[in-house]
């Protein structure tokens, strides 16, 4: 009896997934304006998703979906009037949770674990708020530091190149 083996070769793929990007010539400025508009993206989706959250509780708080999404739209569009619409609205939300958590801790509390629960998740609020508006901030001076023609080109999108999330 005989056996015959049967050789099995792989052959190598020569063409190569398709990207459509573009080299950009060692524009840092572009690059990261692009990186800190792509976060701020993220970051208010998030925060539109949040208070639409709320909204179902309290529809008062419908202020909140506007402002954020002012945020997304200027991130987008590269709009500086509306990023520092946004920008105006996190250092507000930074402010008041100062004021709140100063606020709370003028109270009188059941228990001191309760005091120090409410401390915790405000102070992990700030924080978070206040991470927020740097990136934001960091936004807008990257965009300012644009010339008109970087910018125009970033708006027209002929730029394209995958953003880095920025934290």
């Amino acid at each position: 009896m005989s056996q015959t083996v049967k050789i099995v070769t792989a052959v190598p793929v020569e063409e190569q997934i398709p990207y459509n990007t573009v080299m950009i010539p060692n524009n840092d400025k572009i690059i990261e304006c692009v990186s800190y508009g792509y976060s701020v993206k993220v970051i208010s989706c998030i925060q539109i998703f949040f208070n639409m959250l709320t909204v179902l509780t309290n529809p008062y708080f419908m202020f909140q979906v506007v402002f954020s999404a002012c945020g997304y739209y200027g991130a987008k569009h590269y709009n500086k009037c509306l990023t520092y619409f946004y920008f105006a609205h996190t250092l507000l939300s930074c402010l008041s949770e100062i004021f709140l958590l100063y606020f709370i801790n003028t109270q009188n509390f059941p228990s001191y674990e309760s005091r120090i629960f409410t401390n915790i998740t405000f102070v992990l609020i700030l924080l978070c708020n206040v991470y927020i508006t740097k990136i934001v901030y960091r936004f807008l001076k990257s965009l300012v530091k644009l010339n008109l023609d970087e910018l125009d080109s970033i708006k027209k999108g002929t730029l394209e190149f995958r953003p880095v999330f920025v934290y």
